[in-house]
């Protein structure tokens, strides 16, 4: 699942929540007054077991105060909680973790991260680069193409759930 999704997810959920509001991604132009902004404080990716990689990303959602704004800071930031607690995409529910609020010299910020696992699998049919002859009779082998063919989700309860993109065959890589 790439961060690409998750803005589009985080955006279209502001403006379903905030329908007369822009919602800006990786900027505040002048002007932006009374708008949204979203952007990424940072990725990391880890390697686990086996083809498996632990992502994490996490999101700053800027509102922009406008003069003599009524929106209430602390009724956005209830909201936010409320409707924040998980990301839905392309069937898959995310929860996200280490929600938290703060406002400096008038923008409103709602900071979270989302945290899940990556399945990696080489191609099939791809030929190896090189074979590497380790010890006796094992082969290590390097393959040039690699694609996701699903990603593993942490749920609220603490188990992962793999979700398989429907659209993997031998030569594609699903959603992302």
């Amino acid at each position: 699942m790439t961060v690409n999704k998750f803005i589009e997810a985080i955006a279209a959920k502001l403006t379903a929540l905030w329908p007369d509001k822009k919602v800006y991604v990786d900027e505040i132009p002048q002007g932006a007054d009374g708008n949204f902004s979203i952007q990424v404080i940072e990725t990391s990716q880890s390697k686990h077991l086996g083809n498996r990689h632990k992502r994490t990303y996490q999101f700053d959602v800027a509102y922009i105060k406008k003069k003599h704004d009524a929106m209430n800071y602390h009724a956005w930031a209830e909201t936010m909680y409320m409707e924040f607690g998980t990301i839905k995409i392309d069937d898959m529910t995310f929860h996200m973790t280490n929600l938290h609020t703060d406002t400096v010299d008038g923008i409103f910020h709602f900071l979270m991260d989302v945290t899940f696992m990556a399945l990696f699998v080489p191609e099939s049919n791809d030929e190896p680069m090189e074979d590497l002859q380790v010890f006796a009779d094992l082969n290590i082998r390097s393959y040039k193409n690699v694609h996701i063919v699903g990603v593993l989700s942490l749920g609220a309860d603490g188990r992962e759930y793999l979700y398989q993109f429907p659209e993997c065959g031998p030569n594609q890589s699903g959603g992302v």
